[in-house]
């Protein structure tokens, strides 16, 4: 019915509601005038029927009683006079059988020789049966059956339903003719004001009104329709005068929001040009304070002058800290903090911070502990220096907030597989806790858990911030867990990866000499008896503990048949007797006389009982002990030969080769401020150097100038070997000086190192100033040991080039060899030296140069840095060039393959395994290039790519055959036994 109406329109609705109106009346009429006509006329036939059947059975009675047929047949016959309705009447005995029957002539009809039918009346198709009694007194004789004719009746019927459908169609044709009439009265105002509507929409003339027609409510709908237009007539010229002054708001306002995003702009430039500033102004006076006091507490002085300046060095430390907080906090705010994916060795770092903060606990009631999960991956890919800050931080926030107890940091690992790993970083404290109330707000700046206990604690209240962004950087989350007065617990989790072609961390190797041992472990505090007990159980071995020193004596004392120790740990710091005392007492006892003793102590103390070792016959190593400290000196103890031996060997002797072979050169130091002029040059003139010093940039050109530096002649005796550049001077600043002087060196065909020395240390610096032409970046204020080693990377290869000219100018090439192969005796460094002088001299051979450039070895690869990590091991030396000779050559293959396919992502991981390969034999330069490889790729500078790419392809050419003499000559040479 909708879909009939939807599509129409109000004048053909309006007549299709008319003649449905009309046709459902007539019909209803039809049917009901046809439903009254058939039941009237059955209830009539019923009733005559019923009737005639009883006169009948009763004039059959005594037919049927005295078996006259003939009687019977007479009485039916009488039935003729029922108008033509009568078709039949039929007598049945009682038993059913037929008596007697009558039918009208001209019909035919199947007359039933047995009644079957039941007493009652029943329509057919085209007639009307009925069976009636036959009764004699209260007795049944027989049935009477009549069969009465319908069609007259239906004929009649349809004849009568003929005509009124006759009548109905014509009442439809009036009703049509009347209501396409009738509906103009309707639907004539309402298209006037569709039309009106129409007209409005499509030419937006408000003018227009719809004509009143009538009084009805179609007449209210065209007034209120007219009225309606008027209001939106007077709208829409408001809304058009709006539309012209908001136009004029808009522009104006936007002019607004441009200035004040210039504004914003602005201010953005000026706070990180004040930041940077201030970095400088702050830094450089800091330069000087903490310089010259370094200085002065490497002279004679008295206890209390030494005091004195201890604490004006720690006062001027605490403030560079904080500081760096405002700097690094205020680059979270500008979002350009970042964290580096490098290759590291997690465990070092650990190792180092806590050899760094461990001097802070002395001399406080606080124990610093540290438990490193023998599991954890020693290499891992992640950002080492942010890992330290956060560690540090939080190591100094529960010492500065524990007065007593101890602070203990857990390192735990769990893989996650595929080379993955999930690390744990606790620091637990029992100081004082924070609040509930006060831990939703202790991560927030410049917050600190009580603001009562800045002036008590100090603090900036920054160092927690800094600490969480740098952990949600690294992809973790920092987390507290505390209660008041019962301590703190900060702890995250950062996932991690071993660097490439590490399927696996290494597995960690315990002397089989010390498995099974029976160790006894003694400490006052129960937590670092916990640790030593788990690495030892890892070990193997059988620790028995006791936190009282008198116990473990009276129980050695009086037990005859216990099992005879073999390692002693006593910890030295413990009330009433000090280590040596409770080993000299322990020693007493049979049982123990045999066992090596390893005397746990304070930083301060190690001094004094180093010299006293070999006497005593004992072990002396610094708390808090961890894992792989105690496992490398439990390995030198029992003299099972290592590589982390070698390794170590090869840290002290560069640390020897630093202090007793100092490299002597001539520096300048350009910088305007007199004080860091002065600090820098007793400094460096203390380490030996001869230092020359310009005021500004303008000046150190052309000291440069004057020492024929420039020059295409070879340069004088008396020419610089390094400048330590400052960035902001008068005149002439470090970046421009620095760019003359590269400009300058071109022509000349010569390169100076130039470091960059400053005081701006905001992100980005050390980039743009390594951009400009420098080679190194130190900030201020110095530090000796960073500003040294820039040096000895710089100008290291100086001595090794002094030494190989003066042994090469004693003899020939083989009279060299011999002289060198008779003093190498497990030399590396000679041997080294050795192969690099071969390399040379093929090099002044112009057969073999083929008019290319001579390649200095030294350039590639850091020598004198590769011989120290190797410690004399000459087995270590081996392994680590054939386990290089086997990796390189198929990445640097795999790298071309990558580069030809275009399958960058497969580069980026040839590249960090070659980087990681590369770092194992110190070819820094080539690790260099393949950084800047990889940012070429980023940015998509393919010259640029091409370039780094050529070189490296080169570079790795040159370090492959150099390994591959180094591993020859490691081979053959068979070194004289050495004791140790």
């Amino acid at each position: 019915m909708k879909s009939l109406f939807r599509p129409n329109t109000i004048r053909t609705k309006l007549i299709l509601i008319v003649m449905i109106t009309v046709g459902a009346v007539l019909a209803l009429t039809q049917i009901t005038n046809i439903i009254y006509k058939v039941r009237v006329y059955r209830d009539s036939l019923e009733a005559r029927m019923d009737t005639l059947s009883k006169v009948t059975a009763s004039n059959s009675a005594s037919a049927l009683l005295f078996s006259d047929k003939e009687a019977a047949t007479e009485v039916l016959h009488a039935l003729r006079a029922a108008k033509g309705e009568i078709l039949a009447g039929v007598a049945y005995t009682s038993d059913g059988q037929l008596f007697s029957s009558w039918t009208r002539e001209g019909t035919t009809l199947d007359i039933p020789k047995t009644l079957s039918l039941q007493d009652g009346g029943r329509f057919q198709s085209h007639t009307y049966e009925l069976v009636a009694p036959i009764v004699q007194g209260d007795e049944r004789i027989g049935s009477v059956y009549l069969i009465a004719d319908t069609t007259v009746f239906y004929n009649l019927l349809a004849t009568d339903i003929f005509w009124g459908a006759v009548f109905a169609f014509f009442a439809l044709v009036l009703a049509y003719f009347v209501a396409v009439q009738l509906q103009r009265l309707i639907s004539g105002p309402i298209e006037d004001l569709v039309s009106a509507a129409v007209q409005i929409s499509r030419e937006g003339d408000f003018t227009v009104r719809a004509k009143k027609t009538t009084d009805d409510e179609l007449g209210d709908l065209v007034l209120s329709f007219n009225e309606m237009v008027s209001e939106v007539e007077v709208r829409d010229r408001e809304l058009s005068s709006h539309r012209d002054r908001l136009e004029e708001t808009v522009e104006k306002r936007t002019s607004e929001l441009v200035e004040a995003m210039e504004a914003a702009q602005a201010a953005s430039k000026a706070k990180s040009e004040f930041l940077a500033n201030m970095s400088h102004e702050i830094r450089t006076p800091l330069n000087g304070v903490i310089g010259m006091t370094e200085l002065a507490l490497s002279t004679a002085l008295s206890t209390e002058q030494e005091e004195y300046l201890l604490t004006v060095k720690n006062s001027a430390q605490s403030l560079l800290v904080i500081l760096n907080d405002i700097l690094d906090f205020s680059k979270i705010e500008a979002g350009k903090l970042e964290v580096e994916s490098i290759p590291f060795d997690l465990r070092e770092v650990i190792h180092g911070v806590v050899k760094i903060l461990a001097p802070r606990f002395e001399g406080k009631d606080v124990e610093f502990l540290c438990e490193i999960d023998p599991r954890l991956p020693q290499r891992v890919v992640g950002d080492p220096g942010r890992v330290r800050q956060v560690l540090v931080n939080l190591i100094g926030n529960a010492f500065k907030f524990t007065e007593i107890g101890e602070v203990v940091l857990h390192v735990r690992s769990v893989e996650v597989g595929g080379g993955k790993f999930q690390v744990l970083f606790e620091v637990i404290d029992t100081g004082i806790g924070v609040s509930e109330d006060r831990q939703k707000h202790i991560f927030h700046a410049f917050s600190q858990a009580d603001s009562s206990t800045t002036r008590k604690f100090g603090g900036t209240g920054l160092g927690l911030t800094i600490s969480g962004r740098l952990v949600e950087l690294m992809g973790g989350r920092l987390q507290l867990t505390s209660e008041l007065g019962k301590g703190s617990n900060f702890h995250f989790e950062l996932p991690y990866k071993l660097p490439y072609r590490e399927k696996e961390s290494a597995p960690v190797l315990v002397p089989a000499e010390i498995k099974g041992a029976e160790v006894v472990l003694i400490d006052d505090n129960e937590k670092s008896l916990e640790i030593l007990e788990r690495v030892f159980r890892y070990f193997e071995c059988h620790p028995r503990s006791f936190t009282s020193p008198e116990k473990a004596v009276e129980y050695y004392g009086a037990c005859s048949d216990c099992p005879q120790p073999k390692i002693l740990v006593i910890d030295f710091d413990m009330p009433g007797k000090d280590g040596l005392t409770i080993l000299k007492e322990l020693r007493s006892e049979s049982c123990c006389a045999q066992a090596e003793a390893i005397l746990l102590c304070p930083v301060d103390e190690i001094r004094r009982l180093s010299g006293l070792e070999d006497k005593e016959q004992f072990h002396v190593t610094s708390k808090p002990i961890v894992y792989d400290v105690l496992l490398s000196l439990l390995t030198r103890i029992f003299g099972i030969k290592r590589d982390e031996e070698g390794l170590e060997k090869g840290r002290e002797a560069r640390n020897k080769v630093r202090s007793d072979m100092p490299l002597s050169l001539r520096i300048l130091v350009v910088e305007d401020n007199r004080i860091n002029q002065k600090l820098a040059k007793r400094m460096l003139e203390k380490a030996g150097h001869t230092v020359f010093t310009a005021d500004n940039g303008r000046i150190g050109v052309e000291f440069l100038e004057s020492c024929g530096h420039f020059s295409a002649e070879e340069q004088a005796e008396d020419g610089v070997d390094v400048v330590l550049m400052d960035i902001q001077m008068p005149e002439m600043g470090g970046v421009e000086a620095t760019t003359i002087i590269r400009e300058r060196e071109e022509v000349a065909g010569r390169k100076i190192p130039i470091v960059a020395l400053t005081a701006h240390a905001l992100k980005g610096d050390r980039e743009k100033y390594l951009e400009a032409g420098m080679d190194h970046y130190v900030t201020k204020p110095i530090d000796s040991a960073l500003l040294f080693e820039a040096l000895e990377e710089l100008c290291g290869h100086k001595r090794a080039q002094e030494e190989c000219e003066t042994v090469a100018c004693e003899a020939e090439l083989k009279t060299f060899e011999k002289k060198v192969l008779s003093r190498l005796d497990g030399d590396i460094s000679l041997l080294l030296g050795l192969v690099k002088e071969l390399f040379d001299r093929a090099g002044d051979d112009p057969q073999q140069q083929g008019g290319g450039s001579v390649v200095d070895a030294t350039e590639i690869i850091d020598l004198e840095h590769l011989s120290l990590s190797l410690g004399g091991d000459l087995g270590l030396l081996q392994s680590r060039s054939a386990t290089f000779l086997s990796i390189v050559p198929d990445l640097a293959k795999e790298m071309q393959e990558a580069v030809q396919e275009q399958d960058f992502q497969h580069l980026i991981e040839i590249v960090l395994g070659l980087k990681d390969s590369c770092e194992q034999v110190y070819a820094n330069r080539i690790q260099e290039r393949l950084t800047d490889l990889l940012a070429a790729l980023e940015r998509g500078d393919a010259e640029e790519f091409v370039r780094l790419y050529s070189l490296v392809g080169k570079e790795l050419d040159f370090v492959v055959q150099f390994m591959g003499s180094a591993n020859q000559f490691a081979t053959h040479f068979k070194p004289a036994v050495i004791e140790t």
